[in-house]
C-alpha cells in the first residue's frame, strides 16, 4: 500500500507546465509538501481499508522492468452487484472482515503508542472528502441506471507515465480541475458538482458520467 501512497502523492501533486492545478490536495492536507512523509502515509491508511472491502475493486499499474507500482485505479462497485455468496458465504468475506478488524486494531495500538504531531496533518480533515459523499451520493446515484454505474473512484498515475491512454467501463467520477475535457473525450458528461460542504473550498470536483444514454452535459 506504501507504492500506492506514492503514486497517488506524485500524481496529484504534479506542477509541470500544463498540469492540473485542481487544489484538491490543499484542502484535504494542507502544507502536504512540507510534511510529505506525513501525507504518503496518512494516504497509505486511508487506502488499505479498500483492499478488504467488496465494493471497491483495485488494480495496479507496474512498470515491467523494475516490477514497481507507477500507478493505479479503484472502483467502487454498485451494492446491486455483490451477490449473496459474495456477501455472506465466500471464504474470502470473512478473511477480508478479519483482515480489517486486525488493521484497526493495529492501527489504534500504532497511534497510541506514537500520537501524530498536531502541527503537521490532520486527519478529520483528510477524510473529509468521504463524509462530504456520505451526503453527496444520494443525490448524485438518483436513478436505476445511476445507482447500477460504477464509481470510478481514483486514476493516479506517476506523472512521467502519463502517456499512457487508458480507457474503461461505464462509470461515474469526480474529476480534478482540469481534467474534465480529458473525461469527455472518452464520453463522460458533466451532470452536477460535488464541491460543498467539506468539499467548499475545493475548485475542482466535478460529478460526471459515461454510459447513461440522454444525459445532458452541464458545461
Amino acid at each position: 500500500m506504501p507504492a500506492f501512497a506514492h503514486a497517488y502523492y506524485a500524481s496529484f501533486t504534479d506542477d509541470r507546465p500544463g498540469a492540473s492545478d485542481d487544489n484538491l490536495m490543499d484542502v484535504l492536507f494542507g502544507d502536504y509538501r512540507k510534511f510529505a512523509n506525513e501525507t504518503k502515509r496518512l494516504l497509505a491508511a486511508m487506502l488499505t481499508p479498500r483492499l478488504w472491502d467488496l465494493q471497491y475493486r483495485m488494480s495496479a499499474l507496474v512498470e515491467d522492468e523494475t516490477g514497481d507500482v507507477v500507478g493505479f485505479v479503484c472502483f467502487k462497485r454498485p451494492k446491486c452487484e455483490i451477490s449473496f455468496y459474495e456477501r455472506w458465504i465466500s471464504p474470502t468475506t470473512w478473511l477480508n472482515t478479519l483482515y480489517s478488524v486486525l488493521y484497526s486494531v493495529k492501527s489504534s495500538i500504532a497511534w497510541f503508542l506514537a500520537p501524530p504531531d498536531p502541527a503537521s496533518l490532520d486527519p478529520e480533515r483528510a477524510a473529509s472528502f468521504g463524509r462530504a459523499f456520505v451526503d453527496l451520493e444520494p443525490r448524485i446515484r438518483c436513478s436505476a441506471r445511476r445507482r447500477a454505474a460504477w464509481y470510478l473512484s481514483i486514476v493516479a498515475v506517476d506523472p512521467s507515465y502519463q502517456d499512457v491512454e487508458v480507457g474503461g467501463p461505464a462509470v461515474w467520477l469526480s474529476a480534478r480541475r482540469g481534467t474534465e475535457g480529458l473525461y469527455r473525450k472518452f464520453g463522460f458528461v458533466k451532470v452536477m458538482e460535488s464541491n460543498e460542504g467539506p468539499l467548499a473550498e475545493w475548485n475542482g470536483g466535478a460529478i460526471m458520467f459515461r454510459g447513461l444514454e440522454g444525459v445532458e452535459d452541464m458545461s
